[in-house]
């Protein structure tokens, strides 16, 4: 057995649903898997459609698979790990750039990828916390995260994965960290064209093809996603 399917099973011992991926390089991210679900098992009606996310140019997708943690970016590619300083301060365009460049499948996150993810936690009566407040929550005191940047003595940004449950998106092991804080998320999924905001059908925003450029905002960190 490889090394690699090695990992994966100590990995998916302790956070069942994640799984570490790897780019066209070799280079592993740590991703959580979200099965296809529909409005109704989302708590957003009675319908069986399947929620839009899961519509890739007209084609249901079984799953997508979610960066655990805030990105880094080594040698222009972004990278799920934990443990590390998230990037910040970096412009739309970059950050969708450092998701493509890992290969086929890999993208920046949607707006619809980060809806389903609300639609989830509201669903599930949990809406996780994160750092808001100089290196932890402010309604909790006593849980603070692993400092990895500082500005005037105080802490600004926590290394990914290093704080309490409560920051993970369904407050276990296996859950999505820093939705709630640390750093800001870009998402993609729309595009300006002569002034008009256009957002890309369904999950359409996961696509190379289609284009996302002119970006119009800057300066937010970015979470990589990839559909298989």
């Amino acid at each position: 057995m490889a090394n690699f399917d090695l990992s994966n099973l100590a990995l998916q011992a302790v956070c069942p649903g994640n799984e570490i991926l790897y780019d066209d390089k070799g280079m592993p991210s740590i991703m959580v898997k979200i099965p296809k679900q529909t409005y109704a098992q989302l708590g957003l009606g009675e319908s069986q459609a399947i929620h839009p996310a899961f519509i890739i140019n007209g084609q249901e997708v079984d799953a997508v698979w979610m960066s655990k943690y805030h990105n880094i970016i080594v040698n222009g590619r972004a990278y799920s790990l934990p443990g590390q300083d998230p990037r910040a301060n970096i412009t739309f365009d970059q950050a969708l750039a450092a998701c493509v460049a890992k290969g086929e499948g890999w993208h920046l996150m949607t707006a619809m990828e980060r809806g389903l993810l609300v639609n989830w936690c509201e669903n599930n009566g949990f809406i996780p916390l994160g750092n808001n407040d100089y290196g932890k929550h402010v309604s909790e005191a006593n849980y603070k995260a692993i400092p990895s940047a500082f500005s005037g003595g105080q802490t600004t940004r926590t290394a990914t994965g290093t704080g309490p449950l409560t920051w993970f998106h369904d407050n276990t092991p296996s859950g999505i960290d820093g939705l709630g804080g640390n750093v800001r998320d870009w998402v993609g999924g729309l595009r300006i064209v002569y002034g008009e905001i256009q957002v890309l059908a369904n999950n359409n925003g996961t696509y190379i093809a289609h284009s996302q450029a002119p970006a119009v905002l800057r300066g937010r960190p970015l979470r990589v996603m990839m559909v298989l």
